[in-house]
C-alpha cells in the first residue's frame, strides 16, 4: 500500500511539474485542423473541459480549413466562445497556413482519413478520395514545417498521414510525431466486456499491433481486469484470436466513432504530455526502432509510456506465439504498401503551401 502511495504521490508530482513547465512557457497553442469536421467540434469541447493541458491552464486554439469551408465556421467559433469555460483564452479559423500554424505547440492533424480494408494485390493509389487524404496530409506537413515551433508535438489519426508529416516536415523530430491508436483498444476491449458483461473501463494492456486502414490485431496476452485477473483466463482464446478481430473491422467499417474518436484523441495527448501512471502503458502509432521484428523507420503501433512529452516503447514483452509475429509482420507489409502508394501521390504533387 505504501508504495502504491508513493507511486501515486509521484505521478501527481509529475503532473504538477508538467503543469509548471506549461506556465513558464506561457500560452499553449492548439492547431486542429479540417474545423468543419464533426470529430474537430468534439476534440474542442473534450480538450477544453478535460483539462488536457494542465489544470486551470489557459489554451489557444487555431483552427484549420480550407477557404471553400472556412468562411461557414462562424457560427462555431462563436458556439464555442459562449459555451466555453475560463481556460480558452482564443479560439480562431483560417484557411491560411501561416496564421493557423504559426508558433503552434501541439498540432492534431485529423486529415480526411477513412477505413481502407485494402489486400496486397490491391492498388489504393488510384482511389480518389486516398490521393485527396494523402494531399491534405501533404499540406498539413509543408505549414508544420515552415510555420510550427521545432518542437512541435503532432498527433495524427494514422499511420500513413504520420509517414507524410515525417518525410515533409523534416524539421520536426520524428519522436514528436504520433498517431492514435487508443480508439481501437477501446473498441476490442468493448467488445470484449460486452461479451462478458462487464464494465468496458476494467480491462487495460490490450495492444492493438499495426494498424492500417481497419486491420490491426488486438493482442490480449497481457490485458487483465482492474482486479488482475487475466482477460485471456475468462475468454476463450479462439473466440479472441478467430472472431474478434472480424467483429472488430466491421464495426469500424460500419461507424465512424466521432465521440470516440475525439475523446481518445484527447486522452492520447494527455497520456503524451502528462505521462503515464507508474508501470501502466497506453498504446501510440510512433517511429519503429526494430523493436518486436516490426522494421525500423515505419510507423506502427507499440505499447508506450510516456513522460514529460515524451515515449519509450515498452521493450522485450514476450511475444513468442508464432501467430501474433505472423500478424505484426503482415500489418507491417500493409502499412508499407499505403505509406508506398502515398509517397507516390506525394512526388506527383508540387509543393502546396506556397510562401506566404
Amino acid at each position: 500500500m505504501d508504495l502504491q502511495r508513493n507511486d501515486f504521490s509521484n505521478w501527481l508530482k509529475q503532473i504538477k511539474d508538467f503543469n509548471d513547465s506549461f506556465r513558464r512557457n506561457s500560452i499553449p497553442r492548439i492547431v486542429i485542423t479540417d474545423a468543419s469536421s464533426s470529430v474537430t467540434r468534439s476534440l474542442i469541447y473534450r480538450l477544453i473541459y478535460d483539462e488536457v493541458f494542465g489544470i486551470n491552464q489557459e489554451v489557444i486554439i487555431n483552427l484549420y480549413e480550407s477557404s471553400d469551408k472556412s468562411t461557414f465556421l462562424n457560427s462555431l467559433i462563436i458556439e464555442i466562445t459562449a459555451c466555453a469555460p475560463h481556460n480558452l483564452k482564443e479560439i480562431s479559423v483560417s484557411h491560411d497556413v501561416s496564421k493557423v500554424f504559426k508558433n503552434a505547440d501541439v498540432i492534431f492533424s485529423i486529415g480526411r482519413a477513412r477505413g481502407y480494408d485494402f489486400s496486397k494485390k490491391e492498388i489504393i493509389s488510384h482511389d480518389p478520395f486516398f490521393e485527396e487524404t494523402v494531399r491534405t496530409a501533404k499540406i498539413h506537413a509543408e505549414a508544420i514545417d515552415r510555420f510550427a515551433k521545432k518542437d512541435v508535438k503532432v498527433i495524427t489519426i494514422g499511420n500513413t498521414e504520420a509517414s507524410i508529416i515525417h518525410k515533409y516536415a523534416k524539421s520536426i523530430p520524428v519522436e514528436n510525431i504520433t498517431s492514435l491508436a487508443l480508439i481501437f483498444s477501446r473498441i476490442a476491449a468493448a467488445q470484449v466486456c460486452l461479451k462478458l458483461q462487464r464494465p468496458c473501463d476494467e480491462i487495460k494492456n490490450i495492444i492493438p499491433w499495426g494498424f492500417v486502414g481497419s486491420r490491426f490485431y488486438p493482442d490480449f496476452k497481457f490485458a487483465t481486469f482492474k482486479d488482475g485477473t487475466p482477460v485471456m483466463a475468462e475468454t476463450k482464446k479462439a473466440w479472441l484470436k478467430n472472431e474478434l478481430p472480424q467483429i472488430i473491422r466491421q464495426a469500424i467499417r460500419d461507424s465512424r466513432y466521432t465521440n470516440g474518436v475525439s475523446y481518445a484523441l484527447a486522452d492520447h495527448c494527455k497520456n503524451l504530455l502528462r505521462g503515464t501512471f507508474n508501470e501502466e502503458w497506453t498504446v501510440m502509432g510512433v517511429f519503429s526502432d526494430g523493436s518486436y521484428g516490426v522494421p525500423a523507420g515505419m510507423f506502427f503501433t507499440f505499447p508506450v509510456q510516456c513522460k514529460n512529452g515524451t515515449y519509450e516503447i515498452v521493450k522485450d514483452l514476450p511475444i513468442d506465439e508464432f501467430y501474433i509475429k505472423r500478424q505484426i509482420k503482415h500489418l507491417a507489409e500493409l502499412i508499407h504498401i499505403e505509406v508506398k502508394a502515398a509517397f507516390s501521390i506525394c512526388h506527383e504533387i508540387p509543393n502546396l503551401v506556397t510562401s506566404c
